[in-house]
């Protein structure tokens, strides 16, 4: 089910917490149900089209590289994209995993993108996202981060995760 974030409720500006705002029930139940589906279903086209258009960009990494015979979990599809998209990580991650999978890959999507918040041009975000039974765990605890089998994500040094794709692209050409 889509969140709030990508419905057409987002649009509204409203605060869903009743501690906040003790007018809430009342401002939904005013809300012309037709027009906030519609809403939604043009924001969520809109999100189909940005994902498909990142998808385009993706690329195969080895994850954890292929220089370090410890950090060798296999490769999959990734995208490097900017924080404006990063709240959309998990649906870019899993359409990853998706065609990872039918490429013959480990079905993990990788999400690269710059946090703005950590305030470091040299460190990168890994969001790691995956279908079915496999587990992102085990790559993002190797590098301090955590989360659970089908999402999880670490901090890493962009130069580290350049290397991951670097590896690939070479062998493959």
């Amino acid at each position: 089910m889509p969140s709030v974030e990508n419905s057409g409720l987002s649009s509204l500006k409203l605060e869903y917490d009743a501690n906040i705002n003790p007018n809430i029930f009342r401002q939904l139940c005013q809300l012309d149900l037709k027009q906030v589906i519609n809403k939604g279903k043009v924001a969520l086209q809109e999100q189909a089209q940005q994902i498909a258009a990142v998808l385009k960009s993706s690329f195969v990494v080895t994850l954890g590289g292929v220089s370090d015979s410890q950090k060798q979990w296999g490769s999959c599809l990734a995208v490097r994209t900017d924080s404006s998209l990063a709240q959309l990580r998990s649906s870019i991650g899993n359409a990853l995993a998706e065609a990872s999978l039918s490429q013959g890959l480990r079905a993990i999507g990788v999400v690269a993108y710059i946090e703005e918040a950590m305030q470091s041009p040299t460190k990168i975000k890994v969001s790691l996202r995956s279908i079915g039974d496999e587990d992102t765990t085990a790559v993002s605890q190797a590098y301090g981060g955590g989360g659970h089998k089908n999402a999880s994500s670490f901090v890493t040094d962009v130069q580290e995760f350049e290397n991951w794709s670097q590896t690939i692209q070479g062998d493959t050409n």
